[in-house]
C-alpha cells in the first residue's frame, strides 16, 4: 500500500469511511443546536434546568462528548420553542471543477419577471473563505427556464442567512486558538 501524499487524497479516503461521515453529520447537528441555543439567549443553566438535566449533560450534548439521539435533539429544540426536521438528500457534490454545483429541487412556479417561464429552485454550493479557512455554503435561489432571471424568495433568503451563520459558527469553532490575543 502506498502512502497518501496529498490532502485531497487523504480527504477522499476519509470521506468514504462511514464512521468519519457520521462524525461530520453529528458535528453539523451539534453546530445547529449550539447556534439555536445561542440565538435563544436563554442561559444554558436555565435550559438545562428546564430539561431536567445537569449543565454538564447539556454541555456534553452540545459539544460532542455524548451521544446525540433524536430524542435529545427533540428535547432541546422543544425546550427552546423550536422544531427540527430531518432532510434525506443526495450527497453533496464536491467535485465540480468551478467549485459550484446546482441541485434541482422541488416543483416550479410561474416566473414573475417574464410571466412565461417557470421558476426552478436550486441550491448552489459556493466556496467562501472565513479567517483563512475555506467552506462550502449551500445558497438557495430560483431560475426562470424561459428568461434566465435568477430570483431569491423570502424563505430562500432566510435559509441563505441561516446557512451563512452556520458556516461562520463552524469557522469560529474551528479557528486556531491564539494565546495572548484579545478575546473580543
Amino acid at each position: 500500500m502506498q502512502p497518501i501524499t496529498s490532502i485531497a487524497a487523504l480527504w477522499q479516503e476519509a470521506t468514504t469511511d462511514p464512521e468519519f461521515g457520521f462524525a461530520l453529520k453529528a458535528q453539523d447537528v451539534r453546530v445547529d443546536l449550539a447556534a439555536a441555543v445561542a440565538r435563544s439567549e436563554m442561559p444554558k443553566s436555565q435550559l438545562a434546568a428546564q430539561l431536567g438535566w445537569t449543565s454538564d449533560r447539556l454541555e456534553k450534548a452540545l459539544t460532542g462528548s455524548a451521544d446525540l439521539s433524536l430524542q435529545t435533539i427533540f428535547a432541546i429544540t422543544r425546550a427552546l420553542g423550536l422544531d427540527f426536521n430531518v432532510a434525506i438528500t443526495t450527497p453533496d457534490a464536491t467535485s465540480a471543477t468551478d467549485g459550484k454545483t446546482k441541485e434541482k429541487t422541488d416543483a416550479s412556479e410561474i416566473c414573475p419577471a417574464c410571466g412565461l417561464g417557470h421558476l426552478e429552485r436550486y441550491i448552489e454550493r459556493e466556496q467562501v473563505e472565513i479567517n483563512g479557512q475555506s467552506w462550502r455554503i449551500p445558497l438557495q435561489f430560483s431560475e426562470c427556464d424561459a428568461c434566465g432571471a435568477e430570483l431569491t424568495h423570502a424563505e430562500q433568503s432566510r435559509a441563505n442567512v441561516e446557512a451563512m451563520k452556520k458556516i461562520e459558527l463552524k469557522a469560529k469553532m474551528h479557528a486556531p486558538k491564539q494565546s495572548g490575543s484579545d478575546p473580543n
